[in-house]
């Protein structure tokens, strides 16, 4: 009889004892999730949070409940309660590398740097090729500048196509004695991010820095953009020639005396450049992926469109005259380049220690 009751009972029991939350309990959470994100667009904060606080209470498995809620609460800048939350969501399935992320970047701004570390490197054991992660590294390490380098470019290493790494690099070496691999890094993240503020000012950057490497004199030109070694050792520990040893003769070749360091004469020596680097055939001892795009950029007749479509914020007068003359080949310039964008991946990266 007791094992009757016992029967009984059990299948008395509603399937979510057994199965978890029921499959309409979890739409109705998806449904209120959805609703409370609408109401976050557009200032709704307070009646937000009630919202998602009821989706997670429907399905409390659900990571996105407990992020969208310290998302309100960053939004608030209440990093702290929102950090509290974002806990929540990195110990649940499905949990992503950007749940760390808000989690570190909750605690930093909360004035939290340990506990912001501590959130970045639990979420690269998760995630270890996360940008993402390695970008909040760089950030809580900006007062040691050598510390923060090396997170962003193991950032680039392991996650080539996250554009934010690079935006940093470019900040850091241009302003630095070592500019070549600012403006190599600058580039790419203008291949990576295309239109956003950061790619207005790393254009202004990229402008201003070959125009304070580059000096022309009457009959002598001088390329300052690093200080060399003669060598130094990449990752196999043999001695090999850098790549800005080939990258500064060639620029100096590429310069015409008496030239202007203006949009125009950026882009003239910047094609004579990629030329020089073919024909001392540079791509075979030190290739690299920027060279090889602006290669296709010249074999499809864009790449004049493209230099001033890079340094176009240098100049906005100059490019504007440019433009005007131009405007139905840069129009046809940025289709082509929206359809074939330089390709970035684990085996075809652009890194300082690549070279």
């Amino acid at each position: 009889m007791k094992r009757l009751i016992l029967s009984f009972l059990l299948l008395a029991l509603p399937l979510s004892v057994f199965y978890g939350q029921s499959e309409s309990e979890k739409r109705r959470a998806k449904k209120l999730a959805s609703d409370a994100i609408s109401l976050i667009r557009v200032g709704e904060h307070e009646q937000s949070r009630k919202m998602l606080e009821m989706s997670c209470k429907l399905d409390p498995k659900n990571f996105l409940y407990p992020y969208e809620i310290g998302y309100v609460y960053t939004l608030k800048n209440d990093y702290l309660k929102a950090a509290s939350f974002f806990e929540k969501a990195v110990i649940r399935e499905g949990a992503t590398d950007q749940c760390f992320q808000m989690l570190g970047n909750a605690y930093f701004l909360g004035g939290k740097k340990a506990q912001a570390e501590d959130a970045y490197f639990r979420g690269l054991k998760m995630f270890p090729n996360s940008g993402r992660l390695y970008l909040g590294l760089g950030g809580v390490n900006q007062d040691d500048w050598v510390r923060a380098l090396d997170f962003y470019e193991q950032g680039v290493k392991v996650d080539p196509a996250y554009a934010l790494n690079y935006y940093w690099l470019a900040k850091i070496f241009c302003n630095s004695t070592e500019k070549i691999w600012g403006l190599l890094y600058g580039e790419m993240f203008m291949n990576l991010d295309k239109n956003s503020k950061q790619s207005d000012e790393i254009s202004k950057l990229l402008y201003d820095t070959y125009r304070s490497g580059i000096i022309v004199g009457k009959d002598t030109v001088v390329v300052d953009f690093c200080r060399n070694s003669l060598t130094y050792p990449n990752e196999n520990k043999k001695e090999i020639l850098p790549l800005s040893m080939v990258y500064e003769p060639c620029m100096a070749r590429a310069v015409r005396l008496g030239s202007k360091m203006d949009l125009a004469s950026l882009n003239e020596t910047r094609g004579v450049f990629i030329r020089c680097y073919y024909q001392e055939n540079y791509q075979i001892s030190h290739p690299c992926i920027l060279f090889d795009w602006h290669k296709s950029l010249m074999d499809n007749g864009y790449f004049e469109c493209y230099n001033y479509w890079l340094l176009r914020k240098g100049d906005s007068a100059d490019f504007a005259i440019w433009y005007a003359v131009h405007e139905e080949r840069y129009g046809q310039f940025l289709k082509w380049l929206s359809e074939n964008s330089l390709q970035v991946g684990p085996a075809h990266r652009f890194h300082r220690f690549d070279y």
